[in-house]
Order: structure tokens, then sequence, then C-alpha cells
């Protein structure tokens, strides 16, 4: 393992892979604010109320860590989703009356705070917005336009980036083999990269964002992105912290609502008042083979973003103490 390591980080760190890859991060700010809050979410069978109870595992219990797709066992990461409804797919979709849910927000201040964005496809990485880049294959560019503008180089660069970065991005997304399996050999690439993320030579990237392998049918949608971030501390084992207090100083959390008892409530969030976006058109019927992935189009119908757009709404975020 340890040689495989090594292997792994002289290859990333002694080439340009290791530019392209920060050249690729994203502020945390982006993914998680004010506006696009992240969701964690734990089965429990136990009624949750505190908000360190939807934090990360506690060091105390990191014994109960066990090897995931970028979780090295015994590191507790923090895994959250850009929404309910990945969350809870992402843990096998338990049973709705043991579900619990908090929502995280960070402030513009941890803008520092820098995360790996893998959560692209080659489409998305390409893809131009109309209007970014003034260009006419009939009349080139124009005198006008300046090739060492600023903002053109930086799209091209980070095209270039995520093009050389496609092969990792797709070591790091192969779906198991075997969903009950104790070593998953397609855990191995993203296992070795986030071990290359948390080391100590390694201080501008926190995290890693990706896309689900278990919503198929993502269609670039938002809903499907994970946040994992390791904590940051030098060793985990002599702590007397509980949880990491780099995390705790930029994350605000709120505290854990039941998805049964949330999603009684008869409100609608205000979004919807100001901004009505269901889709009033329903689908043809008959057509639907897969109602989870058929779901990604219809989300804002749904009662899981009902919820998310409550909890950001009602309850209050804190830090944790």
């Amino acid at each position: 393992v340890k040689e495989a390591y090594k292997k792994f980080d002289q290859a990333i760190t002694n080439s340009s892979m290791h530019t392209h890859l920060n050249k690729m991060t994203v502020p945390l700010t982006k993914l998680c604010n004010s506006r696009t809050p992240l969701f964690r979410v734990r089965k429990s069978e136990c009624i949750l109320k505190q908000r360190e109870e939807l934090f990360h595992i506690p060091f105390k219990n990191r014994h109960l860590v066990s090897a995931q797709r970028f979780s090295v066992s015994g590191l507790p990461c923090l895994y959250l989703g850009t929404s309910i409804f990945v969350c809870w797919q992402e843990m096998g979709k338990p049973d709705f009356d043991k579900l619990y849910i908090s929502s995280f927000i960070s402030d513009k201040e941890n803008s520092n705070i820098r995360i790996l964005d893998l959560g692209y496809n080659l489409t998305s990485a390409l893809r131009t917005k109309p209007g970014d880049l003034w260009y006419s294959f009939e009349q080139g560019l124009g005198d006008d336009y300046d090739l060492n503008n600023d903002d053109f180089m930086d799209q091209i660069n980070d095209k270039i980036s995520k093009l050389i970065a496609w092969p990792l991005v797709l070591a790091c997304n192969y779906t198991k083999d075997n969903e009950h399996a104790s070593f998953n050999k397609e855990y191995i690439i993203p296992n070795l990269l986030m071990q290359w993320i948390s080391s100590d030579r390694n201080k501008n990237i926190s995290g890693i964002s990706y896309r689900s392998t278990k919503i198929l049918n993502q269609k670039d949608s938002d809903i499907g992105i994970n946040v994992i971030i390791p904590p940051k501390i030098e060793n985990i084992a002599e702590t007397n912290d509980t949880h990491c207090p780099v995390l705790k100083k930029i994350l605000k959390v709120t505290n854990p609502v039941s998805w049964t008892v949330f999603s009684t409530l008869e409100a609608t969030p205000n979004l919807y008042k100001s901004n009505f976006n269901f889709q009033t058109n329903n689908p043809a019927k008959g057509w639907i083979e897969d109602f989870d992935e058929s779901l990604v189009e219809y989300y804002e119908n749904t009662t899981f973003r009902k919820v998310e757009l409550l909890i950001h709404q009602m309850m209050k975020y804190e830090y944790l103490r």
C-alpha cells in the first residue's frame, strides 16, 4: 500500500498534473453558501437533536470508519451532498422514518478553502456558455479581441486541465461490481487521491467534489454532486478534539430534523412563492422505466426539494462549539 501511494504521489507531484489539479479547484463557498447549501443525512433508530450528531464521525470513534470511495479507513471525513436525494441514494435508500437531515453553509470569508472539482463530464467541461467567447469561425476573433485577456485564457486553461485530468476522473468513478464486498478494486485510485489530498505536503486542496455513481441519469444536473472534506489535523490519534477544529470554523450547521416530521409541513417555501419553479407538464404515460433515474428531471416537483428549501428557510445555522 505504501509503495502504491508513493508511486501515485510521484506521478502527480513530479508532473504537470499537480498544476492542472490545482487549476481545477473551486472555492468551497461556490458549492456551499447562503443560497445553495449542502446537506448531510444520517439513518438513526434514536432521535437526533444536536448538530454534532450530523457532523463527521467523532475522532474517538474513528475505528468505525471503513474504506469508501474517497474515504480512507480510520479517517473520519465529512461527506455532504448537493441534495437530500443524492445523500439518500448514497446511503442505500434507507427508510424515511429513520432519516435525519442537517443543512450546511459556509461564509464568504472561507473562499480560501479550495475543493477539487471532479464533478464534470466531457460535455460540461467543453461547453461554453453563450456570450463567454465572442468567436466567429468566419470572422475570427476580430482585431479588438485580446488573446492575452485573462478571462479568455482562464477559460481555455480550465478546459485544458479538465481534459488532461479526465482519465483520473474516470478512474475515480467506476461503479462497484459487488455492492457488499469488503474490498472494492474500484476504490483504489480514489482512496490514493484522498490520501494525497490529506497529506501534510498538500495544503492547497481541502476536499473533493464528484458526481454520484448512484444516479446515472444526471444530465448535468447539480443534484447529484457529493463533496467530501477530510479533517485538517496532523495526528488524529493524539488529539483531544472530538471533531476537526478547522471544519468547525468554516461550516455552519442546522440542528438535525426528522424527515418524517418535517415532510408533513404544509408550508410553501418562499422560493416557490417568489419564483415558481415547479414543472407543470406531466410526463407521458408509460415511458418511465426507472423512476429514481427519471426523478432528476422532475426534482423541483418533489418533497425532497420542498424539504431542502424549508430546512434552509426555517432552521438556524450555527458553528459547532
